[in-house]
């Protein structure tokens, strides 16, 4: 009866030590099959990179050109048909722009030029009117500060902008007849220019520019100089002799961003 007493209760120790052990393989995360684990991972915001907070621009460019203001109806039909000739040019210039965002100071130079061969009547040393060929060249330039507005588009990253500006306009007019001392006139004033135009993207700091000028300026008088001896010449318009005129350019531009 005894040994039978002494089994029950063996069995009975057994039982509680094996329940003991599977109640802690539960609680065991070394037994917990990987498969039944779940992660969850929490999206995190793209941060997209800073603009630069400023950006300096240099260019260079060139193109046609055409002076808007008409010749002096006072002067002979050969006249008019020199000068008008000679409306028609070329330009070529440089810009330096430092733009803080999407606007911009700096500075801008540009040359205008042109050149004509024609027949025209002049006076000669006696008094007398004379027939012959002669050669005119003229030249405009602009050199002053400028504003910059600029924009992007596209996923190309063009751009548009736009600049004014503000500066000294000199203008100065070379003409020769053979056999004879040429003559100079010279002449300076504000000049205004303004300016629309578009970039197109062709690498990650270059860029090809298209864009249309026009240039404002008048002068009430001019320098002559005629063998060496120099005489101030008045205009006889009241408003003054425009030099004014339209340019269409070509160009490239250097974007160079400065964190």
């Amino acid at each position: 009866m005894k040994l039978r007493i002494y089994l029950s209760l063996l069995v009975f120790l057994f039982c509680v030590s094996a329940l003991a052990q599977d109640e802690d393989s539960l609680y065991t995360p070394a037994q917990v099959p990987a498969d039944s684990v779940t992660v969850e991972t929490v999206p995190t915001e793209e941060i997209a990179p800073a603009k630069p907070t400023k950006t300096f621009m240099i260019g260079f460019w060139g193109g046609g050109s055409y002076r808007t203001n008409r010749p002096d109806t006072q002067l002979s039909e050969k006249e008019k048909d020199f000068y008008s000739a000679m409306r028609w040019g070329y330009d070529y210039g440089a810009d330096a722009v430092c733009f803080f965002r999407d606007w911009g100071l700096g500075l801008r130079y540009s040359c205008f030029r042109s050149y004509h061969n024609g027949n025209v009547d002049f006076k000669t040393a006696g008094g007398g009117m004379q027939s012959g060929m002669m050669d005119g060249y003229s030249k405009i330039w602009f050199l002053g500060p400028v504003v910059a507005l600029r924009d992007t588009y596209g996923e190309k990253g063009n751009s548009l902008y736009a600049m004014y500006g503000i500066g000294y306009m000199g203008f100065r007019m070379d003409e020769e007849i053979p056999y004879y001392v040429p003559i100079a006139s010279t002449a300076g004033t504000v000049g205004y220019f303004m300016e629309v135009g578009t970039d197109f993207r062709l690498t990650d700091n270059a860029y090809f520019s298209v864009a249309l000028s026009y240039y404002q300026g008048r002068v009430h008088s001019y320098t002559v100089e005629n063998n060496g001896v120099k005489e101030k010449v008045k205009v006889d318009d009241v408003k003054g002799e425009g030099l004014d005129y339209l340019a269409l350019n070509f160009g490239l531009h250097w974007y160079l961003e400065m964190k």
